[in-house]
């Protein structure tokens, strides 16, 4: 589902919420920028995102959700892995008698609804919620695991550069480091990781009702010890 130019033009203008020069003005710098639109009218603050988000959800007949203002349980939340949750821009915010709730940027999206109606038997109800909303709820899941890597990373290799004269067995922040990986694959469902060397990087895979998700690329350097720490497990 695409925002165009002409359902801004309709919901915006046409209503008279901001001006034909303002929308211009917007226009002409996503143009220039090669952004969208919609971005930009939300980054002049021409209009408020909770307002846009309403006039939208109006429009495509969907029912709106502020993620701001909803307090969103784990078990919910987790319906839907981290993993598949950032690749369909999707967040289950609440669970009633009548089915699950789930915030989309795209309601029609059937392929996130019929994946939650498989996995949990229960109906879908899709909400529109804005771009910046559904990433900021991202947030409620644990710290991203790429972000979790960098100290990891930087704290294994140091170890490996420190003791190159003498090898190491295993530098300590790899215990770490497949600790996070495993987390993550547990809390994400995974049913199984896959650790792979490529050339000059490691790449660690996650699948996810059966599909592959490339998640993690790290140093070739510490693939070694990654192996022999799972090994060890």
């Amino acid at each position: 589902m695409q925002i165009t130019e002409k359902v801004l033009q309709k919901i915006l203008v046409d209503p008279g919420i901001i001006s034909q020069q303002d929308f211009s003005f917007a226009k002409k710098i996503a143009q220039g920028k090669k952004e969208s639109l919609l971005d930009i009218i939300l980054d002049q603050r021409f209009v408020a995102d909770e307002d846009l988000g309403r006039l939208i959800s109006d429009y495509i007949g969907f029912p709106f959700v502020n993620l701001r203002k909803t307090k969103i349980k784990k078990d919910i939340l987790y319906i839907i892995p981290e993993i598949v949750a950032k690749k369909h821009n999707a967040i289950a915010f609440e669970k009633t008698k009548e089915g699950i709730k789930i915030a989309l940027i795209n309601p029609e999206n059937l392929e996130i609804r019929e994946f939650i109606e498989r996995k949990t038997g229960e109906r879908v109800i899709p909400y529109y919620a804005t771009d910046s909303d559904i990433r900021e709820s991202f947030k409620y899941y644990r710290k991203d695991i790429k972000e979790e890597f960098e100290e990891i990373i930087q704290k294994s290799l140091h170890e490996f550069e420190k003791n190159q004269e003498r090898p190491i067995k295993e530098p300590l922040p790899i215990i770490k480091a497949v600790d996070t990986i495993l987390q993550y694959g547990y809390d994400n469902r995974a049913s199984d990781i896959h650790i792979e060397p490529y050339g000059k990087k490691t790449v660690v895979r996650y699948r996810i009702d059966g599909v592959l998700h490339d998640v993690l690329e790290l140093p070739k350097i510490i693939h070694d010890f990654l192996i022999s720490r799972v090994k060890i497990l």
